[in-house]
């Protein structure tokens, strides 16, 4: 029975992160060359930006779906461990971990929404959080990305699905 129920947890939290990198591939979208995000942060892939993938001249939706779903996979076993014990439903943890995908996770521990989250928090309150980060830095000034209030708004609404 215990070996039923860790296979079950195992495969419930393996569909979390799947449906996450699902996700993040339709708010991202693929480039198979690096470029400059709405930011000006030089992106590749689906939005990554470690040195190691812009290392790479070309990098192929294959090995960018390998390296999105170990990225998902580590940011859900962190998120779980942040929440001690606190449960999400799939939509509610593959758009939390769009979020932490999108602003680091340094970023998402010193939000609101991560207060809210260990709090037991959920539904609209948690929701409301999404459209507060719509903003990204252009010549030292806060500005609103279009791009970002649009991911921002399936973000919320996958969050309440």
């Amino acid at each position: 029975m215990i070996a039923i129920l860790a296979a079950c947890a195992a495969f419930t939290a393996q569909a979390a992160t799947h449906k996450a990198a699902a996700f993040i591939k339709v708010v991202e979208g693929f480039k198979a060359t690096a470029y400059s995000d709405a930011a000006g942060k030089r992106t590749i892939g689906y939005g990554f930006t470690s040195k190691a993938m812009l290392g790479k001249r070309r990098l192929t939706e294959a090995e960018a779906s390998v390296e999105l779903a170990r990225i998902c996979g580590e940011i859900s076993e962190r998120l779980k461990s942040e929440l001690k014990g606190q449960t999400l439903t799939a939509r509610e943890e593959a758009a939390i971990v769009s979020f932490i995908y999108n602003v680091g996770w340094a970023t998402f521990k010193r939000s609101t929404m991560c207060r809210l989250l260990k709090e037991g928090k959920r539904g609209a309150v948690v929701a409301a959080e999404f459209s507060k980060w719509v903003y990204v830095t252009k010549g030292g000034r806060k500005v609103v990305c279009k791009g970002l209030k649009r991911r921002r708004a399936k973000e919320r609404r996958e969050f309440m699905a």
